[in-house]
């Protein structure tokens, strides 16, 4: 903006405030009439104006418009000045390019490595001693390579490393910050002439400081690195950057591994990613002119997944600590996105090991993030007491907090407090919450990861913070929740007993086993086990979902290996004072409700149900259901375990995001399986009548009276929901007293009852696809409709034809009745639907809702979409059979 523009503009600002517009731009505006109140909303405007901080005496030290020229003028030149410089250093000298042709890829006998006093460092040199045998030269400021290797030994056992052989380590004395790092020409001629590998991930991560203040470290050094690795022989260069350089304001909503982050400086709004983003295209130019290189962009580098161990002045140990000593959290939503150490320093050292000559960016992401606000609620759950506020309340208390010398956060408060000028007044905290950021991608990376065999990145589950969480403290820098002495989780082996392996190899293999020779846990934690991991978080015992591998032999001496998954299921108040946590934190009246009416939830008795139905099962229900090895309880120790199959290759299974899958003749398989479950039980209630696994049925007065429950439910979803499906709720809340008692009337048998792509697949087998079912904690005694109006819901698209869902409603129906030879009636069969569709909403839909707030439920606005068309689509439907039957009555008595 030129400078007549922006003094005309600041005019325009402060004349509202004025008792006349200023004619002289040097008199101070209180001449003008400026007053403390317009002082305030001057004030305020030119901070929502210039996207800043203002200084509350601002109109003090600038009292004209001419002073507030010069100040804004000088802030903007500030920023152009800095844009210059970092336009400047993307500059690489025409000079740096490969001398030589001759450069064949292979594994490296001589790798450079700097930062390895560093956390990332430290683990890249243990993961390039263990996977290469290549001599590593460590690049090390300090006096002499005696000093050197004791820093590195000090790094590793800072770090949680083993003391190990550094006998192919030699220490470089040299600095980054230096000209040519510190080096004589003839020691670079002499490395030149070597080293087959330069491989940087030395950095000054710094989440506040300035472009500047990095520039030498993080950028001008790498243009020194990339002149040695072009000096003589041709090196490959190995470039550790950040997923930082992403998140630009001005990057497309989705980036890829090939996006270059020149395109975007200007709206990285940090130091650090400025420098990164920088220093990456040094590297892409590099790599352009022939240089073999490879950039590495981790997200957020945590500590060691099997210790637990890291760096404990890294953003996310800074922020956790914080947070706890506040009590308080930032209500934002940020997707949680953590890289473990060792899988960074694996990645390093197979891209060290196997160079391309293509240039090639990976981008390191963990495939299972997790929610902040999810992290949160672990966090709460696990015992410290933490609430979640909003952002501006929380920099309240923030900025008070840091008046303490020691608090955590202390130096990051301008991170989080500082306005970035012209976006609207947000912070960068707020600028990368999920809905403003860049989704960055990981398609070539996946490809890339699988051909160097590198194994997946460990998933963000409760197990990996419960990890973390236990070195905190056993470290000391966090206390212990104040609740209970701090327990790390235990394996399902280290807790169940022997011989129930031994029984389950027996089953599984189906040979009588003499011994069971090993057992190890190759997978925990279930992507969509909600109440089961939110659960295990609460009552901190070991719940869920194990994939364990048995090895065991027979009498002969024959070995025997297989996979099993064995489901710890936690225990029913254990669900039911997570739940009722969960409502509270959501909303206190809700809350409220929720504890006065729990004992009526479906939730009561669902430890045991599943264990019993899978023991009910006959030959008919198991062809439906995964294999069971066995079924183990132990009620005074509060175990309910399960071994079942491990279902490997079924189809569809875990898609409740991916509806376009679905395709009519896999619908079709699952209803025809869906009414076959539905036959076995048929008039069998006795049977179940008095279990008390089974869930409260609820009468007339049952559900009325529990209203406000119902309505703290559909007043929370609201906003999720929508105004047309709020009033559809309430419509069905106020009507409970008419239409519960009707539904109880129809056809009922026992139920799945939480039936969707969460927990079923279909087996491909000769002779077409079968259903299986999981996951029946849930179930009851119920209409079957309301099994088909969920599963419609979930695997349907808003815009399904009217004749597609009559279809398949009609296809449960004629299936029943060819199996029971009995005829249904149409339309009393479609008004039960109705009646089911209006059960969904009532009891479960709004749940997932509350379950929203803190991991989000992507399939949830989809599956209200679908119930409000369906529910449409059976109301007109019903709407018609009553005026066609009240006509044909009129007529009769005609």
């Amino acid at each position: 903006m030129k400078r007549s523009e922006l003094e005309e503009h600041l005019c325009a600002l402060a004349t509202p405030r004025l008792m006349e517009a200023p004619s002289d731009l040097e008199v101070a505006l209180t001449c003008y009439g400026l007053d403390s109140v317009g002082a305030v909303e001057l004030t305020v405007v030119l901070e929502e104006w210039s996207g800043r901080r203002i200084p509350i005496d601002l109109l003090y030290e600038c009292p004209s418009i001419r002073a507030l020229a010069d100040y804004f003028e000088g802030e903007q030149t500030s920023r152009l000045k800095q844009g210059f410089t970092m336009l400047a250093d993307a500059s690489l000298a025409p000079s740096i390019r490969p001398q030589s042709d001759g450069w064949s890829p292979g594994p490296p006998s001589i790798v450079m490595l700097t930062g390895a006093t560093g956390f990332v460092g430290a683990w890249a040199l243990d993961a390039l001693l263990r996977e290469t045998k290549a001599r590593i030269i460590c690049l090390v400021r300090c006096e002499c390579s005696t000093e050197g290797l004791q820093r590195l030994r000090e790094a590793r056992e800072r770090f949680g490393l083993p003391q190990s052989d550094l006998g192919r380590v030699t220490i470089e004395v040299g600095d980054l910050k230096q000209k040519q790092i510190g080096l004589t020409n003839a020691r670079l001629d002499q490395l030149a002439e070597s080293v087959d590998t330069i491989c940087h991930c030395a950095a000054e991560v710094n989440w506040v400081a300035s472009y500047a203040a990095l520039r030498d470290t993080n950028v001008l050094a790498v243009q020194e690195l990339l002149a040695l690795a072009c000096r003589g022989k041709t090196a490959a260069f190995v470039f550790l950057s950040s997923l930082a350089t992403c998140y630009s304001t001005d990057a497309p909503i989705e980036v890829s591994e090939d996006a270059d982050p020149e395109d975007w400086f200007e709206g990285l709004h940090f130091g650090y990613a400025r420098s990164k983003a920088v220093s990456e295209t040094l590297v892409r130019k590099a790599g352009s002119r022939g240089l073999p290189v490879t950039i590495l962009r981790p997200s957020l580098i945590t500590g060691d997944s099997f210790s637990g161990q890291g760096n404990k002045e890294d953003f996310v140990s800074l922020l956790i600590k914080g947070c706890i000593e506040m009590r308080y959290a930032p209500d934002l939503d940020w997707l949680m996105d953590f890289c473990p150490v060792e899988h960074m320093a694996d990645v390093i050292a197979g891209t060290v090991h196997s160079p391309s000559i293509e240039t090639r960016v990976l981008h390191v992401l963990n495939p299972r993030k997790r929610h902040w606000r999810e992290a949160v609620l672990w966090m709460i759950l696990s015992g410290y007491p933490l609430q979640l506020e909003p952002y501006a309340q929380w920099l309240n208390r923030l900025n008070a907090a840091c008046a303490k010398p020691h608090f955590a956060l202390r130096t990051l408060q301008s991170f989080f407090a500082e306005p970035v000028p012209r976006q609207g007044g947000l912070t960068i905290p707020e600028l990368l919450e999920e809905s403003r950021r860049s989704l960055a991608t990981a398609t070539h990376t996946t490809e890339i990861l699988r051909e160097l065999q590198i194994a997946e990145c460990p998933r963000l589950d409760g197990y990996l913070l419960d990890r973390y969480f236990s070195s905190f403290i056993s470290e000391g820098f966090l206390q212990h929740p104040p609740r209970e002495e701090w327990e790390q989780l235990a394996r399902p082996q280290d807790i169940l007993p022997a011989e129930l392996f031994q029984s389950i190899a027996e089953s599984a293999s189906g040979h009588q086993i003499a011994s069971v020779l090993g057992i190890r846990t190759i997978d925990h934690g279930s992507d969509h086990g909600i109440i089961t991991e939110m659960t295990a978080w609460g009552c901190r015992r070991v719940r869920g979902l194990f994939r364990h591998r048995i090895q065991a032999s027979n009498k002969a001496g024959q070995e025997w290996y297989g996979d099993v998954m064995i489901k710890l299921k936690p225990l029913d108040y254990e669900v039911l004072d997570v739940g009722c946590r969960v409502a509270e934190l959501c909303d206190e009246d809700l809350g409220r409700a929720y504890s006065r009416f729990q004992s009526r939830l479906e939730f009561n008795g669902c430890d045991r149900r599943e264990l019993s139905i899978y023991q009910l099962a006959d030959e008919r229900m198991g062809h439906y259901m995964p294999k069971c090895y066995g079924v183990w309880h132990d009620d005074q120790r509060g175990i309910r375990a399960l071994a079942l199959e491990c279902l490997d290759g079924l189809l569809l299974m875990d898609s409740a995001n991916r509806p376009e899958d679905w395709t009519p003749p896999a619908i079709d398989a699952t209803i025809r399986g869906l009414s076959a479950l539905h036959v076995i039980w048929n008039d069998r209630q006795g049977e179940l009548r008095g279990k008390d696994w089974m869930p409260p049925d609820l009468s007339v007065d049952d559900v009325v009276e529990m209203r406000p429950l119902w309505r703290g439910l559909a007043d929370y979803a609201r906003p999720v929901f929508g105004e047309e499906v709020y009033a559809a709720q309430t419509r069905i809340i106020d009507g409970l007293a008419d239409w519960w008692p009707e539904q109880q009337a129809h056809h009922r048998t026992l139920i799945h009852n939480d039936l969707n792509p969460r927990n079923l697949g279909l087996r491909d087998e000769a002779n077409g696809l079968r259903l299986c079912v999981y996951d029946w904690e849930l179930a009851a005694w119920g209409a079957p409709q309301r099994d088909l109006a969920e599963f419609l819901c979930f695997v349907l698209q808003p815009d399904t034809p009217a004749s597609d869902i009559e279809r398949w409603i009609n296809l449960h129906r004629t299936c029943l009745e060819t199996a029971l030879g009995e005829k249904i009636d149409a339309d009393d069969w479609k008004e039960g639907f109705r009646l089911s569709l209006q059960s969904f909403m009532l009891e479960r839909l709004p749940f997932y809702a509350m379950v929203n707030r803190f991991r989000p439920q992507h399939f949830l606005l989809r599956v209200v979409r679908c119930w409000n068309q369906l529910y449409q689509h059976v109301t007109v439907s019903s709407s018609s059979l009553i005026r066609r039957t009240s006509n044909k009555s009129t007529t009769i008595r005609n």
